[in-house]
């Protein structure tokens, strides 16, 4: 906008100049065209200035370090002028701020929710030489995701043994059965016909599916951005392989907002588990917060996983 004002004001002495050498009619209108061009843009240019909407756009999520911008547009259904001004990004997680021109691009450098929030913008008129102010427009959402970070000694899951069994609702494939006399609705193909035909009774095989003890996941939402980075990366690891194991789990975290509890029974839910956390702010105080029991807990921090 400078640069065009700069290109106006140079036309606007040399328009003067000019009358003041050659003293005619013509001269003269020049003058007043070149007084009267950035009021006329304007005139032509407000319809679209005072129905524009503004609306901030970038991606949904990204990955930690991947390139991402942030673009403020405007919506009108006139043709509208540049759109101007600064957006303000906050990280939730780490409570780090920014201000970025428009175009520019995010600090994705650390995992967080990044809140984009217009700031200043101005919408300008055809010729980019007037300008107007817009309000403040509802802030958009960006998590900036961490990367799964494996665990340099995965926990030995076979410490996660039954408590109980009970039988497999809609029976299927099971490793472990029952024997017990059949009974009027029993699949035809669990039976054991060896069996039956050696001590004179129907025998059925009903699947049993072990019922294990809760499994957390423990940790405190605290430290550097690269520790934080750490942090949830591995989270984000351990979560998936004990999904892969069969094991649903909880994820008990101390944030600044307390202890969040977050349920987790397959790849989806943990996901959402941790980008739950991202928009969390991390705990500021060093405490040892009571996570409570259960028959299988994985404390994640420090550098390692601690069992």
């Amino acid at each position: 906008m400078v640069r065009r004002r700069l290109v106006w004001l140079t036309c606007f002495v040399g328009s003067v100049v000019f009358y003041w050498a050659y003293r005619e009619w013509l001269s003269w209108l020049i003058v007043m065209a070149v007084v009267f061009l950035p009021w006329f843009s304007l005139l032509l240019s407000l319809p679209a200035m005072l129905t524009c909407q503004i609306r901030v756009q970038s991606s949904a999520s990204v990955a930690v370090g991947q390139v991402a911008r942030v673009i403020c547009k405007g919506d009108s259904t006139l043709p509208l002028g540049e759109i101007r001004g600064n957006i303000r990004v906050e990280n939730r997680l780490t409570g780090g701020r920014w201000k970025l021109k428009n175009g520019r691009q995010l600090p994705t450098a650390h995992c967080g929710l990044l809140k984009l929030t217009p700031a200043q913008v101005w919408v300008c008129d055809y010729l980019g030489l007037l300008r107007l102010p817009l309000g403040r427009r509802k802030p958009l959402n960006v998590l900036v995701r961490p990367k799964p970070v494996a665990a340099e000694n995965p926990p030995d899951m076979s410490r996660y043994l039954a408590n109980a069994w009970r039988p497999k609702p809609g029976g299927g494939f099971s490793e472990n059965h029952e024997l017990r006399l059949y009974r009027p609705g029993d699949s035809l193909r669990q039976m054991h016909w060896k069996l039956s035909a050696k001590i004179g009774k129907l025998i059925y095989r009903e699947p049993m599916e072990a019922l294990r003890g809760k499994a957390i996941l423990t940790l405190v939402l605290r430290g550097t951005p690269a520790q934080l980075d750490d942090t949830l990366g591995r989270l984000l690891y351990m979560s998936h392989y004990l999904v892969d194991k069969g094991a649903p789990h909880e994820i008990r975290c101390l944030t600044g907002q307390g202890m969040e509890v977050l349920s987790v029974k397959d790849h989806d839910t943990a996901d959402k588990a941790v980008d739950a956390l991202l928009a969390m702010p991390a705990a500021l105080f060093d405490s040892h917060p009571d996570f409570g029991t259960a028959s299988w807990c994985y404390h994640i921090g420090g550098g390692s996983g601690e069992e």
